[in-house]
């Protein structure tokens, strides 16, 4: 299971920004993503990675709506990646607008989209903590 506290990180590459959120997605996380707007280039696809993100508040939710509503104004998209399941139920209830094409559930139940073109980690990604 993931940390108890929020932690998000943000990586920028050839204008497309992946951020990783570990914790929980709830006011801290959503805090730090309203801060990721600042980091990201919104132009270019955007993969936010709920791999190590137990649950979800609607706080949460609506920061990852608010990046997902910067990035296609600006042109973008907002893909999610490793997406568990009980999060992924409150992203879906909440009507989060994010790229869902070539989602595949794997062994334990996440959602990986197919979408190679982001990269792990490109460089040294910004840490956004408190």
């Amino acid at each position: 299971m993931g940390p108890a506290r929020s932690d998000v990180e943000v990586d920028v590459a050839d204008g497309d920004s992946l951020v990783v959120v570990h914790g929980p997605l709830d006011r801290s996380a959503a805090v730090r993503l309203e801060r990721a707007l600042r980091l990201i280039d919104r132009s270019g696809q955007v993969v936010v990675d709920l791999g190590d993100v137990p649950r979800a508040t609607r706080r949460g939710v609506r920061a990852l709506a608010a990046l997902g509503d910067a990035a296609r104004a600006a042109g973008g998209q907002l893909s999610l990646r490793e997406v568990r399941e009980p999060v992924l139920r409150v992203v879906e209830q909440a009507g989060v607008d994010a790229d869902a094409e070539g989602v595949d559930a794997d062994a334990e139940g996440s959602v990986i989209p197919e979408r190679p073109n982001i990269p792990e980690r490109a460089s040294s990604p910004e840490r956004l903590t408190s």
